[in-house]
């Protein structure tokens, strides 16, 4: 670990900026000196010949200048010849023939900060009386010695008016007062030191010098006599600074705006436009051109995933393509002219989304921060207050053995471990000391033992008790990182809630919402198989155009079997929830019929059918004595899963290393150890192949509408009662959980069964299950394909995560195929919507279940959550690459299924990280 973030090198010297040296990094303001901001000349550290990481060289610097590990990640580092920001990531490899000069910048601004109450930019507290500014003192301190550094010399572009050279004016003002009351003298004594023209920008200089003589004097006559007007102003400097940079906020954007000029597939040139308070905003042509003319793409907190790749052949060999995803499926793709640019577009959009949505994610790994890869190795939640940390092991009921890892808020080199003791009935918080030396080594305060990383250190110590003060502790279960904690490294912005969003779908619907479906426009005809609760039919639905013509459509239709009435509800929840939710990766749900007892659920009609049975169709035939063998395999088979889960072991390693992870990961037996779907996305996306060309999707139906689904237009409708249709039994073809499924040939004339049944009519997909699909064309596939159905499953789930419902049946067999390029999720009758206060779901009315896909938390305490998902989207993987034959899995993908598998829950990615590795992967060369 050390390797990463610590060089050989010998450390910096502080030394004026004319000093002949390799590599030097300017100071805006050192607080450590004599606290002059002017900005005329600051100093730098110098470096030798060496190795240095550019997040390293931003922590040196912040220790030189004062500011705290909180304020850190609003910096950056900012090559000077062309004004080219670094990702934290950046090696520079120093020689004797290099000299560059780089600046020590504050990147990440959100305009209004200054403001008082919550209606402004703040930090995250505990409670809302704890909130925090954004910028403290010194941080605010070096901020307007930057700004007036570039107002001064004109590094940012002044407009040449009338107003503006009065605002200017105004602002010389507002800094001789400054620099007066940091000399202890008057202003007018500052005025008659010093020119007034050196406190302008240069372009207003030269402006003011072409005026007439007496103009000129005019000009200096107005300007002492408001010097002198002003001389009795008792503010402190740090609210003239304040003023200044507030000031200076208004008069020119550019002071916290980027821009950055791409071309774009369709629109052509166009410029980029970053802030903190608009996310990504974009216009044509190379002006930005002014704020009205800017069009939003997306916030920070809609983004899913990043990525970076070389443009195709035709173009320039410098030029880059970056991929930003949105959360619901929309793709950005910019071509930049040169990798540099590229990497600082991203690594400024990866530094807004951890200041704004989650602290310990990473949208991009080709410019993730090398310190946070390490603390989501070992789970250290970064720089938290004690009373974020105090708050969090309450949260977790101040269980037996949990502690929490966290920077020290205030300095660089050390960290804490807050557990909880308990006596009397009573419970107290300790926080253990951890020092990290200048060579990356760790020891625990009053221990003798050194490690060489911080995993190694908890691991050591996780096997023997500790005492403190008395007390002996054991550090057995770690608080995981949560992506939803509001602690003081995030930044709410002015147009920001403080509190947790709800799922918009859960605040607008106070009761069931469907689209009904008239029987007459409905058709059974084969049966595709049984559900859990239902017979599944394929049917055609037609619906009437606007000028009369008939549309006709293959749709899926669910019937609620006649056995499981006492399932009703349920079967209407699931109707309600899933015509509530529209994504191109889930079943599309048309409606609902409801006829007198029957009840049918329409969805999308999708061609191949169940993956698990897709998988399957192409096997070989076998006979009596082999599936003898087979059955007798299978009983050792589960006493050794006994043994296997006991012991708390993993699946045997695919050959494709890093999805093995990703997948071992989501199947973590701690659910709290499993990733988050963003952070599976990511780190699939991390695995795709690297060509320019990449899969598209060509769609079955190119005409449907699956923009927003139907909510908002059926809003106010209750489930109606329509006439009931008629059907032939024919035969029975096999029963479920939760019904029969019976072979019927549809006759409007007659019923000729004597019952009538509840149904379910769905979208019909051609193509059935994945499971199918892939078993009677497995010789067509190659990973990247299953790759791209990974990533949309990842996708899918991630939606449904962000409506806070849990599937709780993600297999194969519950996939379902559209077309070759496109799967959807399917078969919601086990879904279930997770309640507001809680992360899971605890399941208590009885029945059969998939346990080979559940993760251990649901088999053993029937909890639910996103991350027993994740677990079970493992088993789709091994599902999906193995074929039932594991040495069929790349190590790539199994690295993937470990993660899935992590037996703590908050150990697996989220269904987004996963599906940014799985896109990595099939990016990957191994691809």
């Amino acid at each position: 670990m050390e390797s990463l973030t610590h060089t050989n090198a010998p450390g910096p010297d502080l030394l004026k900026p004319d000093c002949g040296t390799a590599l030097q990094v300017h100071l805006y303001y050192c607080s450590q000196s004599s606290g002059s901001t002017n900005g005329t000349s600051g100093s730098a550290l110098s470096y030798p010949t060496g190795d240095y990481i550019a997040e390293e060289l931003c922590i040196k610097a912040a220790k030189e200048c004062g500011v705290g590990p909180v304020y850190r990640s609003l910096f950056g580092l900012m090559r000077e010849s062309d004004r080219v920001w670094y990702p934290p990531n950046h090696v520079f490899k120093v020689d004797e023939s290099t000299n560059e000069k780089l600046l020590f910048r504050i990147r990440f601004y959100f305009p209004g900060w200054y403001g008082r109450g919550s209606s402004y930019a703040h930090r995250y507290g505990i409670t809302k009386s704890s909130e925090a500014p954004v910028f403290d003192d010194i941080t605010a301190a070096y901020l307007f010695a930057q700004w007036r550094s570039d107002f001064v010399n004109g590094s940012v572009s002044i407009p040449v008016t009338h107003d503006a050279q009065e605002e200017c004016l105004g602002l010389a003002v507002l800094d001789m007062m400054r620099m007066a009351k940091e000399k202890g003298c008057t202003p007018i004594e500052i005025y008659y030191d010093n020119s007034y023209k050196s406190f302008l920008p240069k372009n207003i200089r030269a402006h003011i010098q072409r005026y007439h003589i007496v103009t000129r004097k005019r000009i200096r006559f107005r300007f002492r006599r408001f010097v002198e007007r002003l001389r009795r102003c008792k503010a402190p400097i740090s609210e003239l600074m304040v003023k200044y940079v507030a000031s200076l906020e208004t008069l020119q954007p550019d002071f916290y705006t980027e821009s950055f000029l791409v071309t774009q597939p369709i629109t052509g040139t166009v410029t980029i436009v970053v802030t903190g308070n608009h996310g990504i905003q974009w216009t044509k042509g190379k002006d930005a051109g002014e704020e009205e003319d800017l069009q939003v793409y997306c916030d920070f907190p809609d983004v899913i995933d990043i990525s970076i790749k070389q443009a195709s052949k035709d173009g320039s060999v410098e030029s880059r393509i970056v991929t930003i995803n949105r959360q619901d499926g929309q793709t950005l793709e910019l071509e930049f002219s040169s990798l540099s640019e590229a990497l600082s577009f991203v690594s400024l959009i990866d530094g807004y989304y951890r200041l704004t949505t989650d602290a310990h994610h990473y949208l991009c790994k080709e410019v993730a921060p090398p310190r946070l890869l390490e603390a989501i190795q070992c789970n250290c939640h970064g720089p938290v207050s004690m009373e974020f940390a105090i708050n969090r092991l309450r949260r977790c009921e101040n269980a037996k053995g949990m502690y929490i890892l966290r920077c020290s808020p205030k300095d660089y080199d050390k960290y804490f471990l807050s557990f909880v003791v308990g006596y009397d009935g009573m419970f107290d918080y300790k926080h253990c000391q951890i020092v990290r030396s200048e060579a990356g080594e760790f020891v625990l305060s009053g221990a003798k033992c050194v490690f060489s990383s911080m995993c190694e250190l908890l691991h050591r110590y996780q096997k023997e008790a500790l005492r403190s003060e008395g007390h002996i502790f054991q550090f057995t279960k770690c608080c995981p990182l949560r992506n939803k904690d509001k602690s003081n490294l995030l930044i709410c912005r002015n147009d920001q809630v403080s509190d947790v969003p709800f799922s918009p779908s859960l605040l607008k619907h106070t009761q069931m919402v469907f689209h009904k479906i008239h029987r007459e426009d409905l058709q059974m005809m084969e049966s595709l198989g049984q559900g859990t609760f239902t017979q599944v039919f394929r049917g055609v639905r037609r619906e009437l155009g606007d000028y009369g013509e008939v549309h006709e459509m293959d749709v899926v239709m669910k019937v609620l079997d006649k056995s499981h009435r006492n399932y009703t509800e349920s079967f209407f929840e699931a109707a309600s929830m899933m015509s509530q939710i529209t994504h191109k990766h889930l079943l599309l749900n048309y409606g609902i019929c409801v006829c007198t007892e029957e009840h049918i659920m329409v969805q999308e009609f999708v061609r191949f059918g169940s993956l698990d049975t897709y998988l399957r169709r192409n096997r070989n035939s076998i006979n009596i004595t082999w599936k003898l063998e087979v059955a007798k395999q299978l009983a050792w088979a589960m006493h050794y899963l006994l043994l296997f889960y006991e012991d708390r072991h993993q699946l045997s390693a695919p050959k494709w290393t890093e999805l093995a992870t990703l997948i071992n990961s989501c199947m973590d037996y701690e659910p709290f150890q499993r990733p988050s779907f963003r952070a599976v996305i990511r780190d699939l996306n991390s695995l795709f192949t690297p060509d320019y060309e990449l899969l598209v999707e060509n769609d079955a139906f190119p005409g449907r509408n699956r923009g927003f689904g139907f909510s908002g237009t059926f809003d106010s409708q209750e489930p109606t009662q329509f006439e009931a249709r008629h059907l032939i039994f024919l035969q029975q073809l096999g029963k479920g959980n939760f019904g029969s499924v019976e072979k019927c040939r549809y006759d409007p004339l007659q019923d000729n069964t004597g019952r009538k049944n509840l149904r379910l009519v769905m979208e019909y997909l051609p193509f059935g299950s994945l499971r199918e699909y892939l078993a009677k064309n497995k010789e067509r596939f190659d990973h990247k394909k299953l790759l791209h159905y990974a990533s949309q499953i990842c996708k899918g789930m991630d939606y449904l995560g962000s409506k806070r419902y849990v599937h709780r049946d993600l297999a194969t067999r519950n996939i379902l195929v559209e077309s070759e390029m496109r799967v959807k999720i399917g078969d919601f009758g086990l879904t279930k919507v997770l309640p507001q206060d809680k992360d899971y779901y605890t399941v208590r009315e009885p029945g059969e279940s998939p346990i080979f896909w559940y993760a251990p938390e649901s088999l053993m305490e029937s909890k639910f959550s996103v991350a027993s998902d994740v677990w079970s989207f493992g088993v789709v993987l091994y599902e999906l690459f193995t074929y039932s034959d594991k040495i069929c899995s790349p190590p790539a993908i199994y690295s993937v299924m470990k993660e899935c598998w992590a037996a703590d829950p908050s150990q697996r990615p989220s269904f987004r990280s996963l599906g940014r590795t799985v896109d990595s992967i099939r990016e990957s060369k191994d691809g």
